[in-house]
């Protein structure tokens, strides 16, 4: 019905490190707004003793950048610092 469900549920497994090719979309560059270059999606968990950690992907043109707490990670080091939280991206 146009409110943005299916947007929402692509920005979360986006941020999650589900490969584009998983989503909606075949390639990471259709995921950012026509005419805009760059985009990211942060995720933040807070812990039981209140410190925050904050997952980001970045979208930067048509080159997607995992980062945590601001600094970048490759690719297999953020999916294992998601995993850590019981968060698994393996869905296909």
């Amino acid at each position: 019905n146009g409110s943005g469900k299916s947007n929402l549920m692509d920005a979360i497994s986006f941020v999650v490190g589900v490969r584009s090719s998983h989503l909606r979309s075949g390639q990471v560059s259709e995921l950012v707004t026509t005419g805009e270059k760059n985009a990211y999606v942060s995720l933040a968990f807070v812990q039981p003793n209140g410190n925050e950690i904050v997952f980001r992907r970045d979208i930067k043109n048509a080159q997607a950048t995992y980062s945590i707490d601001g600094k970048t990670v490759t690719s297999a080091a953020y999916l294992d610092r998601l995993a850590s939280f019981g968060v698994l991206t393996k869905t296909r």
